[in-house]
């Protein structure tokens, strides 16, 4: 198990929606995943 920091700034929205798929996926394979998402 892996402790995993996940940075991201989306304007249009797709970024967030890669980001919160790769998540889903390393939270599926027992990864620790801090989200922290930046405006701008």
């Amino acid at each position: 198990m892996s402790k995993i920091l996940m940075l991201y700034a989306s304007a249009t929205g797709n970024t967030e929606l890669m980001a919160k798929a790769m998540v889903n996926h390393l939270e599926k394979n027992n990864h620790d995943v801090d989200v922290k998402m930046f405006d701008i």
